[in-house]
């Protein structure tokens, strides 16, 4: 926005300079075999090229801008990538640890029922290798019926607590190894996640990396751009004070000629003496005699000379008035004249000026339409225009400026409301 607010700036500051320079004292020898048209024509070529340099150097900002904001996007979801792996890893290792932890439990676990196992061969080895007598010498050698009773019942516990046992730890080492699968399976989900994720990280640092360099690209066409619109700007400059000073030569030249015509009047005249002064050639009142360019809209809401900028808020020059109307509004020429450009800039937007004669231009700025071309005669009154907002404007409203001997002067020296 600001960079936009710059050109816009530096356009019209251009065209000012440019209008400035119209005030030429001699006129070049080569001028005197060109034609104003001719090189009018050359004018509103160059002007419409700058016009289409200017929309192109603001497409590309325009682009510029919304590489930018992508290039936002993609880091921000990079971000968001990494702190999904980092994330990943942190759960991903979590599992490792409790496979391993799992692990060593189950490697005990089968330790101990091997354990329990050899003890329980060994007792049953022991009994079958001396026999049951030793267990009905034992039974026999009881005190008492009590005492026999409770040496049954251990021999019977003793192989039922073996059962047991062996049974408790194989349920024991099943529940372990269901634990181990669920664990593997869980480190095989994050495994693929993680995946997906770096896949996804390595795309979005491919397309990051690619629209960087299309962001240098950018940067290196609007640089190139401004340096073409600065040329622009400076021929149109140049072109626009030919053009003056032919149109100036030819004013001269015609004025001239009726001087010749009135003065042969004049000698052909009755000889009782009466005659008319017309050898002063008519010119355009550059005091009075002007229209209101809005009639029925006399609110301005900005005046001429010194201000603070509506947009940015700075101490500026303001080189006309501007008069707030309804979008659409006619704008009226203020007086007879030919258009001397109708074309659209950065700051003007669409804009026209009418020659008037003698070194004195109005100009009109921010139409929403043109209705009149360059090298076209008006008269006051003919509407050239529709008021619009286009350009450097806050809404819809007529910047008016008035030009004379390449100088802008106060509008309301030549208007009133």
């Amino acid at each position: 926005m600001k960079f936009k607010r710059k050109i816009r700036e530096r356009f019209k500051a251009v065209i000012c300079i440019a209008l400035s320079a119209m005030v030429v004292i001699t006129t070049p020898d080569f001028l005197s075999y060109a034609d104003s048209k001719e090189e009018q024509g050359k004018l509103d070529k160059m002007m419409t090229s700058m016009g289409e340099a200017e929309r192109i150097l603001a497409e590309l900002e325009a682009n510029k801008a919304d590489t930018e904001k992508f290039i936002e996007k993609l880091d921000k979801k990079l971000s968001d990538i990494s702190l999904e792996i980092y994330k990943l890893e942190k759960k991903l290792k979590k599992v490792k640890k409790k496979i391993k932890l799992n692990e060593e439990k189950l490697e005990q676990q089968k330790k101990d029922i091997a354990s329990q196992y050899d003890s329980m061969k060994l007792r049953i080895q022991f009994m079958y290798e001396n026999g049951n007598n030793q267990i009905v010498d034992m039974l026999l050698g009881s005190k008492d019926i009590s005492d026999f009773l409770n040496k049954v019942e251990y021999v019977s516990e003793l192989s039922s607590y073996d059962r047991r046992m062996l049974t408790k730890m194989q349920k024991t080492q099943e529940a372990i190894e269901e634990t181990k699968k669920t664990l593997e399976d869980k480190k095989t989900e994050l495994v693929a996640l993680k995946e997906k994720q770096d896949k996804k990280k390595e795309t979005t640092e491919e397309l990051l990396e690619a629209k960087k360099t299309e962001l240098s690209a950018y940067d290196a066409r609007i640089a190139s751009s401004n340096a073409s619109i600065k040329s622009m700007q400076s021929d149109i400059s140049s072109q626009m004070e030919v053009v003056n000073t032919l149109k100036q030569a030819e004013a001269r030249a015609a004025a001239e000629e009726a001087s010749k015509k009135n003065k042969k009047k004049v000698n052909n005249s009755s000889d009782d003496g009466d005659v008319t002064d017309s050898s002063v050639v008519d010119s355009q009142s550059t005091s009075s005699g002007w229209m209101w360019p809005l009639p029925g809209y006399t609110e301005i809401t900005s005046p001429f000379g010194t201000r603070t900028d509506p947009i940015d808020g700075t101490t500026s020059y303001h080189c006309g008035i501007d008069i707030r109307a309804p979008g659409g509004t006619p704008i009226h020429a203020v007086a007879d004249g030919t258009i001397a450009w109708a074309s659209s800039g950065q700051s003007t937007g669409n804009w026209t000026g009418i020659y008037h004669g003698n070194g004195l231009y109005s100009v009109y700025m921010h139409q929403s339409v043109m209705l009149v071309s360059p090298g076209q005669t008006v008269h006051k009154g003919d509407v050239i225009g529709l008021v619009g907002s286009t350009g450097r404007s806050t809404g819809n409203h007529l910047h008016l400026s008035v030009r004379l001997n390449g100088a802008y002067v106060a509008p309301l020296n030549y208007v009133s409301p």
